[in-house]
């Protein structure tokens, strides 16, 4: 889910049993379709600027998608390898973070790319000490992203005892408020406002967690 500066709710997703996938708009009190989008993440930084994303196949690598408020427009994205979309976070209109997983034959992991000023970059996190554990399941158990709220970004793995910072040049880690065996699980990570001030929620088993960085 969503929600633009003018307050209109976007949502995408994909049937649990076939392949159908869409991006979903709130408005005049229904949810409206977009067509043919095959798309399972959503972000709207304003009502002209929605960004979506899937998991690209040898067609279509990325599946990156941008809305201008009337059409959708595939963005080129530089890979090699298909690509799972995993979170979009626009910043401006002139910047946008994709994190992604590449669909390389070694499993490099998820990496960062930044789209600013129509040039990408890539900004590959350091590996974790640790692999991911196979009973991670479900939307964001391979980590989520924030802007900082001074042009660098947050992330959080679920992999290691800490969150990772990324200022624009290089990655530094802080450590976690909560001890770390394993659990609790972070599912979300977000700027709030325009503020340095980012939130993590997730749970430890059937105990509801926030972190709080300020």
């Amino acid at each position: 889910m969503s929600v633009d500066s003018g307050g209109t709710a976007w949502s995408a997703g994909c049937a649990e049993q076939q392949n159908d996938c869409a991006v979903l708009q709130y408005k005049g009190g229904q949810w409206v379709r977009h067509p043919a989008l095959p798309l399972a993440t959503v972000a709207a930084r304003t009502p002209r600027d929605v960004w979506a994303g899937g998991a690209g196949d040898w067609t279509d690598k990325t599946g990156l998608r941008h809305y201008d408020g009337r059409t959708w427009t595939k963005v080129e994205f530089p890979t090699q390898w298909s690509q799972w979309i995993l979170q979009i976070v626009p910043v401006s209109a002139r910047e946008v973070w994709v994190y992604t997983l590449p669909q390389d034959p070694l499993f490099s992991g998820p990496t960062l790319m930044r789209l600013k000023d129509g040039v990408w970059t890539e900004h590959k996190p350091p590996r974790p000490t640790v692999q991911a554990r196979a009973s991670i399941i479900g939307n964001g158990f391979l980590g989520r992203i924030a802007p900082d709220g001074r042009g660098g970004v947050w992330l959080q793995t679920n992999q290691t005892d800490s969150y990772q910072h990324f200022d624009g040049t290089s990655w530094t880690k802080v450590p976690r408020s909560l001890p770390f065996d394993g659990a609790p699980f972070m599912y979300g990570l977000a700027q709030v406002g325009s503020s340095r001030t980012v939130l993590g929620a997730g749970y430890g088993g059937a105990v509801p967690v926030i972190e709080r960085f300020r």
